[in-house]
């Protein structure tokens, strides 16, 4: 029975329409969840809403605040919603079944899905990923290689359509120590503010978990500002500022529209869901 449970899903999970939910219920066993991943490593996936289902009662459904549906979905703050509309949310590891235990019945659970992207890897999928043994993947997949193509559609296992459990979401916002940094980086920032002119400049920002820049705390590379001097970093989606030091400059590699790279406690910071967000940036020349 276990791998007639494989086999079906992952006919489904080639061939569903990943929409979510009916009118009485967020999740049914009928849907298929598309998972993405992010920069930081969480499982999103887009919600369709659906008549009669609010911003309110859907944060209250995956376990979150209002204000952290809004920290992933900064679009929406102000205006009116509507039935079909996609939103953005977090699953956490937690609420994924990878291997069904003696019984559970898949037919009453919601199939999860991920779609390969450029330079995935069987490894990386099943064990960085989604911490599963790359065999329980394959098998899940019907696969016999370790090879992926890009947009192939991946059984990933299954969630629950009951409610998920607040204390299993992503944690909101930096941690304490980042926002004590934060707020000397911008006492220093305004301090110097007084005895020098700043500039300021827009386009994006960088992060990404493949770089080689992954210093823990509030710092960044920028090609203008003096080495050790803190900048201010404004996320003009979420409003979101945080104050982060310069250690050097932006090298070649990146691309020529990113104005600040930074590190993975500074995306924090400002509320970034992905490894390029918009900035303006207001600096001190070099």
């Amino acid at each position: 029975m276990r791998y007639l449970y494989i086999a079906i899903l992952s006919v489904f999970c080639s061939t569903a329409s990943f929409a979510t939910g009916d009118s009485l219920n967020y999740l049914t066993p009928q849907d298929t969840v598309l998972l993405e991943i992010n920069f930081r490593g969480q499982k999103l996936f887009q919600h369709q809403l659906e008549k009669g289902q609010t911003l309110y009662s859907m944060a209250k459904f995956y376990g979150l605040s209002l204000d952290m549906l809004f920290d992933y979905n900064p679009q929406l703050k102000g205006k009116v919603i509507h039935p079909g509309q996609h939103i953005t949310v977090p699953i956490p590891n937690k609420s994924i079944i990878r291997v069904l235990k003696n019984g559970m019945d898949s037919s009453k659970l919601v199939p999860l899905c991920y779609r390969v992207k450029k330079g995935d890897t069987m490894y990386g999928v099943a064990k960085r990923s989604f911490r599963i043994p790359v065999q329980t993947l394959m098998e899940k997949n019907n696969l016999t290689s370790h090879t992926l193509t890009v947009g192939q559609v991946l059984n990933i296992g299954w969630m629950k359509t009951d409610p998920i459990n607040k204390d299993w979401q992503y944690p909101a916002g930096p941690p304490t120590e980042i926002r004590v940094e934060n707020g000397k980086n911008k006492a220093d920032f305004l301090s110097k503010s007084y005895k020098g002119e700043t500039k300021i400049e827009k386009g994006k920002a960088q992060w990404n978990s493949n770089d080689n820049f992954s210093l823990k705390g509030l710092y960044c590379l920028h090609p203008h500002a003096a080495p050790g001097s803190v900048i201010r970093l404004e996320n003009p989606i979420t409003k979101n500022v945080a104050y982060a030091k310069v250690v050097g400059k932006i090298p070649y590699n990146y691309e020529q529209w990113v104005v600040v790279v930074v590190s993975k406690d500074v995306a924090k910071a400002l509320k970034a869901i992905d490894s390029q967000f918009f900035i303006k940036v207001e600096y001190f020349p070099g």
